[in-house]
């Protein structure tokens, strides 16, 4: 739809504001949901590292499409909270002002400062439960992490053994 809109304001003319306009909410909206999807991904990470057996219980197509739901449900009501003023002061930011050939005003864009935000925010979580995980993995899970270390010598060992030295 977006390419579509651009190849139309390229090649024939320019959009109306209203129709531009719904299209460059639309498209904050989708960049949203793509950084509130990634913020899922990493809590469900969480989850699968501490509470792995009840994660692994339950049934990933439905929780997906609820939890897909529940963000597009929650970025529609943040993107369209600055809608009524943006519309009522017929604001035109650089993106906008590409669909609609009108020129653009000099006031800070709240779309992509909210992107900017709830960027910043998922990146530092993401790093935060990274760490998390690595830090939980190696306190309660000991004995997985010795085990493996003694499995991967013993395989050396049986190898070196049966065919030679490996240098």
């Amino acid at each position: 739809m977006m390419s579509g809109t651009a190849m139309w304001r390229v090649c024939i003319a320019p959009l109306p504001y209203s129709i531009g306009f719904l299209i460059y909410v639309i498209s904050e909206w989708f960049a949203n949901i793509i950084v509130g999807t990634v913020l899922a991904v990493v809590f469900l990470r969480v989850l699968h590292v501490v509470k792995y057996e009840q994660m692994i219980a339950l049934d990933p197509e439905e929780w997906s499409r609820k939890i897909q739901l529940a963000i597009m449900g929650f970025y529609a009501m943040i993107v369209a909270i600055p809608v009524p003023l943006q519309l009522k002061g017929g604001d035109v930011y650089p993106h906008l002002s590409f669909y609609t050939g009108y020129a653009t005003h000099q006031k800070m864009n709240p779309h992509a400062i909210l992107l900017a935000v709830n960027t910043f925010f998922v990146a530092t979580i993401t790093l935060g439960c990274y760490i998390f995980t690595k830090f939980y993995l190696r306190v309660t899970k000991k004995d997985l992490y010795i085990s493996l270390e003694v499995y991967k010598y013993k395989k050396f060992e049986f190898v070196a053994r049966n065919h030679g030295s490996f240098a």
